[in-house]
């Protein structure tokens, strides 16, 4: 059960990169992400399609994302603690300055299980 909480975590950040890379809506609609704090940026939230790996807004500034890194923990009733980690690179980026590093801590609690995830992402200004 433990395994299979932390595995369904990681799959469900696989998909969400994976999603196909659109500027259109498409209907979806927007979901945003945050708060997260962004060098130079201060606490920020980013703003894309539902399902969409990028590009995103924070305010009026277009960013792509260049890499991400999350950490995911759970621990269950008895005690005990799972962690799994996952990362991407989605290559360089050309845009409007050099990577901006950010970072995110989001923590809850559901049928007993406390759960954390930290994200480290690294965004580039595209317009």
């Amino acid at each position: 059960m433990k395994r299979l909480w932390v595995g369904l975590c990681a799959a469900l950040l696989t998909a969400l990169l994976a999603a196909p890379v659109s500027a259109e809506p498409r209907g979806r609609g927007l979901e945003s992400f945050g708060p997260a704090q962004c060098e130079g940026l201060g606490e920020v939230t980013f703003t894309t399609t539902r399902g969409s790996a990028g590009p995103g807004w924070i305010g009026d500034d277009m960013y792509v994302l260049q890499s991400i890194a999350a950490t995911f923990t759970a621990t269950f009733p008895d005690g005990s603690t799972e962690e799994e980690s996952f990362s991407q690179s989605f290559g360089n980026k050309k845009g409007l300055g050099e990577p901006i590093a950010c970072s995110a801590q989001f923590e809850g609690e559901e049928d007993g299980i406390f759960f954390s995830a930290h994200f480290d992402l690294w965004i580039v200004r595209v317009k």
